[in-house]
């Protein structure tokens, strides 16, 4: 009997058990995908008994024509063309060592009652070659301004006129066709928006800065009415620059009834809170039916069973976290929402990468402070028109309603009354609480300057409508 060398009876034996493993890791990966794929089933079956189905296009507006859609206007596509390919005469002001971008430093914080630095500006101007000489006040250096922007004035005219004459304005859903929405130019055009109008409230040209800030809050409308949790946080962005003119307009008596009843008419429909619901549900569908976050190794069962732990955490935490019909948050949900995520990042179960990589930090916060932000802008509005016909504030908030409100205003952190009062000085003091749930008077704390998102902190101090203070440029925390 012939026999074989011991090598390869050695060499056989490991090709077989290589054989075997393969066998199994496959039956393994087999079995885990079917796993995954009868979990998955049984998952859209519940959430399209819920009304939540797992069908992104289920959560998509319906169409409108093109004609009639702000975002389809030939101006959005040639202003985006220019800024991401920095041709044209966006690039003449982007081009200047990036000073462009040192108006937005002192162009206005709102929320912390600074309104626009002209001296800042002026010296920003000066370095550009737009101005020479000591700086020659406000109305001047506003004069500057617009002069720094006239090269993509025509262009804001023409965006301003369409938003004039177009009823919808909708964002692709959500990022599609032929002419991409503006997503990464949004910010850029709001603020150079919001610079002009501020430098046409100082120069007391009240019709200008109506119509333009009618026409900056239609990038919001954009995006809040193709909602995901991404685009309503870009609408807050847009928005923040939006309020900046909209509290000097008020502060400073810009604006007559009309105007003032326009502006209000369109911050009421401001609520992204309402819509965070289909946001989140909407982004859940949009993952389906597998993340391509994970590990390439991980069977494709793995991927639905992290999505289904996701939806399960992370976006029903954000979702117990809110009342969206009432309009206001959950302080205990939210405390509890935090705590799990921190809890997630100790675990290492490959069903739960997704739930600790791939979420929104802070989210319901954030929509939170942007929701109040509205509300409180909308609020300003009619307290200004209840002064212009009695020449002075009301007492209390329920004096606007009926004629200047359809109902009190509501704090988004406890859903009570947002708290005011009218002054002896002849101005009014109106805040939230804000996120500690603590009622700090309508002082904000020092330490939220520079923070981020609108600078409201969320452990600290009042969300405030500040009070513009006369000749007095500087912040005034606690007005």
């Amino acid at each position: 009997m012939k026999q074989f060398p011991r090598w390869t009876i050695v060499l056989s034996k490991a090709l077989l058990a290589c054989a075997v493993a393969a066998t199994l890791v496959a039956a393994f990966y087999e079995e885990e995908d079917l796993r995954g794929d009868a979990a998955w089933k049984r998952f859209a079956g519940e959430r399209a008994e819920a009304g939540t189905p797992l069908d992104f296009k289920y959560y998509q507006p319906p169409p409108v024509p093109d004609a009639d859609n702000l975002m389809k206007a030939p101006v959005i596509g040639k202003m985006n063309e220019e800024m991401s390919g920095r041709t044209g005469p966006w690039q003449e002001i982007q081009r200047k060592d990036h000073e462009f971008w040192a108006f937005w430093r002192f162009n206005g914080r709102w929320h912390e009652g600074v309104p626009v630095d002209y001296p800042q500006v002026f010296s920003v101007l000066r370095k550009q070659n737009a101005a020479t000489g000591q700086y020659p006040g406000e109305k001047r250096t506003a004069q500057l301004i617009m002069d720094f922007i006239a090269p993509v004035g025509t262009q804001l005219d023409e965006f301003v006129k369409e938003a004039a004459n177009r009823k919808w304005s909708v964002a692709d859903f959500p990022n599609s066709g032929p002419q991409p929405y503006l997503f990464q130019m949004s910010r850029t055009l709001s603020s150079v928006l919001a610079w002009r109008e501020s430098a046409e409230i100082a120069l007391g040209d009240a019709q200008a800065s109506y119509v333009d800030i009618h026409a900056s809050l239609r990038i919001v409308e954009a995006n809040m009415v193709n909602p995901l949790p991404f685009r309503l946080l870009y609408a807050g962005s847009s928005g923040y620059f939006d309020l900046e003119p909209v509290w000097e307009g008020c502060a400073r008596h810009t604006w007559n009834e009309e105007q003032l009843a326009s502006l209000e008419k369109q911050l009421s429909q401001f609520r992204p809170l309402r819509l965070l619901p289909r946001a989140i549900n909407a982004n859940t569908a949009h993952m389906a039916p597998g993340p391509k976050v994970l590990p390439g190794w991980m069977p494709e069962g793995w991927a639905e069973f992290n999505l289904i732990d996701y939806a399960e955490t992370n976006a029903a935490s954000d979702l117990r976290s809110f009342d969206p019909k009432a309009g206001h948050v959950n302080l205990d949900e939210i405390r509890r929402a935090r705590e799990m995520i921190a809890a997630l990042q100790g675990i290492h179960s490959p069903y739960r990468q997704l739930s600790k990589n791939y979420w929104f930090p802070h989210l319901v916060e954030n929509i939170a402070k942007q929701q109040c932000g509205y509300v409180l802008a909308e609020t300003a509005c009619a307290l200004e028109r209840a002064r212009l016909a009695t020449g002075a504030y009301p007492a209390v908030l329920s004096d606007l309603v009926p004629k200047y409100m359809v109902a009190v205003p509501t704090d988004v952190v406890d859903g009570n009354p947002l708290r005011y009062h009218a002054d002896a000085d002849g101005r009014y003091t109106l805040y939230s609480i804000g996120l500690n749930g603590i009622d700090d008077h309508g002082v904000y704390a020092k330490s939220t300057r520079n923070v981020s998102y609108l600078s409201w902190s969320t452990t600290e101090g009042d969300w405030v409508w500040p009070k513009l203070e006369p000749g007095n440029p500087s912040p005034s925390p606690g007005a």
